[in-house]
């Protein structure tokens, strides 16, 4: 039985955040794959799905630069799947809330609304998680060591913008 891997281990009812990132140890992890279970899950809507198999480290990696790129921070992103035609689209139309439109195609297949740093928060415990997944494997797959500091690079990049964000809201 496979073990799910929240985002926010150990929150539940009303402290668990709306967006979690959701990996899962799928098949084991060798230096040429990198798949897991990998989804967003906003409320109770589960994106692309509870299954999904995805290329964990790559979508990470492309959503950690969709993030940090540019001054203005979440006005407007766009989080790719590697797999199949499935993004999230993400605009800040207030101060206090983004929207989130998960597509497939073109096509709006759910919407919702969170935080920035409920968006922010979960793709760091999702880097987190799949960081330690990766240490894990990396014991009898060496190749797998780059990925780790590419996870310590990533994990640091997104903490520099959540604080910034933070820093923005308290002033």
């Amino acid at each position: 039985m496979r073990q799910a891997k929240s985002l926010f281990p150990g929150k539940t009812g009303k402290d668990e955040s709306p967006f979690q990132l959701i990996i899962e140890q799928d098949i084991p992890l060798s230096d040429t794959s990198l798949s897991t279970v990998f989804y967003v899950k906003l409320n109770n809507y589960c994106f692309p799905d509870s299954q999904w198999t995805d290329l964990t480290y790559d979508v990470l990696m492309m959503w950690v630069a969709e993030i940090v790129r540019g001054q203005s921070v979440l006005t407007k992103r766009t989080l790719y799947f590697m797999d199949g035609p499935y993004r999230i689209e993400i605009t800040k139309p207030s101060n206090t809330e983004v929207s989130l439109h998960f597509l497939r195609h073109d096509i709006i297949l759910h919407e919702g609304t969170c935080t920035c740093e409920h968006i922010l928060s979960g793709i760091l415990a999702g880097l987190n998680t799949f960081q330690g997944i990766v240490k894990c494997e990396s014991a009898s797959h060496p190749a797998l060591d780059s990925v780790v500091r590419d996870m310590d690079r990533s994990i640091a990049q997104i903490q520099g913008v959540l604080q910034r964000i933070t820093s923005q809201d308290d002033s």
